[in-house]
């Protein structure tokens, strides 16, 4: 555009600070277009473009003229069906609305916009046969709110607009899903409103979908153990199944039929939560109690020698021992009176196994 009103200016004026003859003979060499395109011409050329592309979003890496045209064009349509005074003919006008595009509604500012039908339809076309394609993976066509793969979180959306508009014509509301789309969609058995009817076959659908999720999860994890991080809405429908199975084992009410527990018990459902194993307190004892187990280890391994890191609570107790046999040397506040220092000597008790135990069966041995 800049080297276009440069050119205007020097033909108009024989002289330009910005333009000169050899600028104008590298642009002509390069089949630089120097006068603009007619209204006409341009619009022949979107035409054209649609009827290859299927659409009327033009890409500015495509045609950057043409692309600054449609901006252009979009703009006066929206300011026309807005009721704003807009540069455009009735016959412009229509040709334009002729093509593809037609007044819409921003749902998020609540302003018109212009619909690109063309493009609209081109979109609607891809979605649909990942629905087919979906359908055929999976056996149904029945998202919900459980795990869903991330290459379908959009087709999850798309049906669930499917469904608005669908309601928006139940309830009399202006819909942008057209007669034939609907027809479309029925043909591959699409289920317009799956939560109409809340009775068993809905139920048994649902279950269907339910636990051939659950059979996907298994295969993916191992188990139906609940990790830090899972998606939250397999773990509230894992956490789900065992509360009904709770409820059934009581005698309540509960969705879990004889048959759909048979099932999850083929694939392997843990009905029951794993409890986190916590460390269990070992209940405190006498020295004497101590004393009398370790007279007991010695008698089943020959040595007083405990073990202290497998040695369990005794292994910690005789580590205490020769802690508390120092501080008895060395005239210091301490437990361990000179009758307790006897009797572990009497039974050949070492308080000093740093040269003699280095945790290993032969430095035991020797």
């Amino acid at each position: 555009d800049q080297q276009r009103r440069h050119h205007r200016h020097w033909v108009r004026c024989n002289t330009s600070v910005f333009f000169t003859q050899e600028k104008y003979d590298k642009l002509k060499d390069a089949g630089f277009q120097f006068s603009e395109l007619s209204w006409d011409e341009q619009y022949k050329k979107l035409k054209a473009y649609k009827n290859t592309h299927t659409t009327l979003k033009v890409e500015k890496d495509h045609d950057e003229d043409l692309y600054k045209w449609v901006l252009k064009q979009r703009t006066a349509l929206r300011r026309h069906f807005e009721g704003k005074p807009a540069n455009l003919s009735e016959d412009r006008l229509k040709k334009l609305v002729d093509l593809g595009w037609q007044k819409g509604q921003d749902k998020t500012k609540g302003k018109c916009n212009v619909r690109d039908l063309a493009n609209e339809e081109k979109r609607w076309n891809e979605n649909y046969q990942q629905l087919i394609r979906y359908k055929e993976e999976n056996g149904h066509m029945w998202f919900g709110r459980t795990y869903v793969k991330a290459e379908d979180a959009h087709l999850r959306g798309w049906v669930a607009m499917i469904r608005k508009e669908y309601q928006k014509l139940q309830n009399g509301e202006q819909s942008n899903l057209a007669a034939i789309q609907m027809k479309r969609l029925s043909d591959i058995g699409f289920d317009f409103n799956p939560r109409k009817l809340k009775n068993n076959t809905s139920n048994d659908k649902r279950w269907e979908v339910n636990f051939q999720l659950l059979k996907e999860y298994k295969e993916r994890q191992g188990d139906f153990t609940l990790r830090k991080g899972e998606d939250r809405k397999m773990i509230r429908m894992i956490k789900r199944i065992r509360l009904d199975y709770k409820k059934k084992q009581r005698g309540d009410r509960s969705g879990l039929t004889d048959e759909r527990i048979a099932n999850l018990e083929e694939i392997g459902f843990d009905f029951q939560r794993k409890e986190t194993p916590y460390k269990v307190r070992d209940v405190p004892r006498s020295w004497e109690e101590r004393f009398q187990q370790l007279l007991q280890f010695k008698e089943e391994h020959g040595h007083c020698l405990v073990p202290q890191i497998s040695g369990g609570i005794l292994g910690e107790w005789v580590r205490r021992q020769r802690c508390q046999y120092k501080k008895l040397m060395a005239s210091e506040r301490t437990s361990l009176t000179h009758e307790k220092a006897l009797r572990l000597s009497s039974i050949g008790f070492c308080f000093d196994a740093s040269s003699r135990f280095k945790g290993t069966i032969r430095t035991i041995q020797k």
